[in-house]
């Protein structure tokens, strides 16, 4: 076009799957350009309004809530095609797994309930009620203990968390907490659960052996994602309202933490993170992007524009470091390949 800009046709047969590719322009006199990123994406259709998004790495699949529709979606990761749908209760938002169990679990907002899921076969294992002895408790955020499979579930309406193991789930015990949990995220080596209170903007930190409250970490605004980090030892959980997520370190006595905060994209609601490639996303609903860092840096690597609707959720797959985001709006999912 001039001195300064190409124009570069780009072949179909490169869009028919989820790629990354880098562009860059070697000139005459054998300099070289920057690198350019173009991002392919690929959707895959799912039921209404899908939510919740985890990934069973064992054996390669994604499991996606649709609240609208009342059942859940299995996509084979390989394929990226549907294995299975299965009908659940009503109103299904979060959704956690063990691949040492072979469960997936799944709370239903509408009902008081958690579904249990077979992903060996694809079937409805068991659901077991969370509803309080009075009123709803509107279960939204849950959690799985990767060895011992206790499940911690967030009933956002009854301020309570509750527990069952999900390979023997019986009547679940409960904890009251503060007002307003809704995300859990699990430290299996301190075997203790962080706990993010959109109402009360604090992080509640629960030992899982005694089930009592070990500390509240502050400084948070509106905090709706978490997530545990093995590798840095660490919580990593959104603050929604301050355009940044917080790192929480626990000391080793499990009395004490320390928090520190990374700017991301604006109103990030959704969070995850790849250790093997250090690759951190969050979804941000206001500015409906992705936010890509290299979490060991803290450098900010990419914003990808995402067309999708106010609340959305991600998982990353850490063999392919494709990301899976629900779309809301549009009834499907996305496969982001995310920058190196």
């Amino acid at each position: 076009v001039n001195p300064r800009e190409v124009t570069a046709t780009i072949p179909s047969s490169l869009l028919g799957a989820p790629q990354r590719y880098v562009v860059d322009v070697l000139n005459t006199d054998q300099t070289q350009s920057n690198v350019s990123d173009f991002i392919v994406m690929q959707a895959i259709k799912v039921g209404t309004a899908p939510r919740g998004v985890a990934i069973d790495r064992q054996r390669n699949l994604a499991v996606v809530t649709n609240s609208g529709s009342r059942n859940v979606s299995i996509i084979d990761l390989g394929s990226l095609s549907i294995s299975g749908t299965l009908v659940v209760g009503t109103s299904p938002q979060g959704v956690a797994l063990s691949s040492v169990a072979g469960r997936a679990v799944v709370t239903n907002t509408g009902d008081d309930t958690v579904s249990i899921i077979d992903l060996d076969n694809i079937a409805i294992s068991s659901t077991v009620s969370v509803k309080p002895s009075s009123g709803t408790s509107v279960p939204i955020g849950i959690a799985v203990h990767p060895g011992s499979g206790q499940v911690v579930v967030a009933d956002s309406n009854a301020s309570q968390i509750s527990f069952f193991n999900i390979s023997s789930p019986a009547t679940p015990t409960t904890l009251a907490l503060d007002v307003g949990p809704n995300a859990v995220a699990i430290d299996p080596t301190r075997n203790i659960a962080a706990v993010s209170e959109g109402a009360s903007s604090e992080v509640v930190i629960v030992d899982l052996g005694t089930k009592q409250i070990l500390n509240r970490v502050t400084g948070f605004q509106l905090p709706t994602g978490s997530i545990y980090d093995p590798d840095s030892d660490t919580f990593l959980v959104t603050s929604s309202l301050a355009n940044n997520f917080g790192s929480i370190i626990a000391r080793p006595d499990s009395q004490t933490y320390t928090v520190s905060f990374n700017r991301m994209g604006i109103n990030p609601t959704s969070i995850d993170y790849n250790y093997r490639s250090s690759t951190l996303v969050t979804t941000n609903t206001t500015s409906q992007t992705m936010s890509v860092m290299d979490f060991l840096t803290k450098t900010v690597k990419a914003i990808l524009p995402l067309s999708v609707s106010q609340q959305f959720a991600v998982a990353i797959d850490p063999a392919t470091n494709r990301a899976v985001v629900a779309d809301q709006s549009n009834n499907q999912v996305l496969i982001v390949p995310l920058p190196k």
